[in-house]
């Protein structure tokens, strides 16, 4: 059964109680005085508008403040040496098949990997939309979840760790081919290499 996001769920609970009100004053209306019923709709259709613009807002300054967070964390990862290094041996490995990685990568890669495995919390709950934060860490992420060496060194064996990255890469991939965005290591994509992707891809 497909799930009811919860923004939908409000808005069918606006629409509901909208048309309940209006109803009640209806037969209320019937039987009574019905020279102020034009103002009491208005009245309460304005009330109703209201609360639906506050939610909008809301979830819009949320959204905006979650993004900003990731660039800000974002911009707190490139400083880190290692990760600097982490990728440029990716980039060396995909584009001239050099692997430059060496067991004391190690610990820079599961770095890596879990700055993406708190990025995919907040863009799995649809606090941050993939459109929104697309340009700025799609080509990062893909760049290490479909390299081959880093599935078979880190991510494939440690699957059990990085299930919101799996996770994320299930849903970035799918609105990558909605959108014909393409993606880092297409030919050799996680979900081609890990027999078990869809198991962790909908835990």
């Amino acid at each position: 059964m497909k799930k009811i996001s919860s923004e939908k769920l409000v808005y069918a609970f606006l629409i509901g109680l909208c048309v309940a009100i209006l109803i009640c004053m209806f037969f209320v209306y019937l039987f009574t005085d019905a020279s102020s019923i034009f103002a009491d709709i208005v009245t309460v259709l304005a009330t109703i508008i209201g609360a639906y613009a506050s939610i909008v807002e809301y979830k819009k300054n949320n959204s905006i403040d979650l993004c900003n967070e990731i660039i800000t964390a974002y911009s707190k990862f490139i400083e880190v040496p290692t990760n600097k290094i982490i990728q440029y041996k990716l980039e060396c490995l995909k584009r001239r098949k050099v692997n430059l990685f060496n067991e004391n990568d190690i610990t820079g890669i599961r770095n890596y990997l879990m700055f993406f495995n708190g990025v995919a919390q907040n863009m799995l709950n649809n606090n941050v939309k993939i459109n929104k934060i697309n340009t700025i860490l799609g080509y990062r992420f893909f760049l290490i979840m479909n390299c081959p060496y880093i599935q078979d060194l880190e991510i494939i064996p440690n699957a059990q760790a990085y299930i919101p990255c799996i996770k994320l890469h299930n849903k970035w991939r799918l609105w990558s081919e909605k959108h014909a965005f393409k993606r880092s290591g297409d030919a050799v994509s996680l979900e081609k290499r890990f027999d078990d992707y869809n198991k962790f891809a909908n835990m």
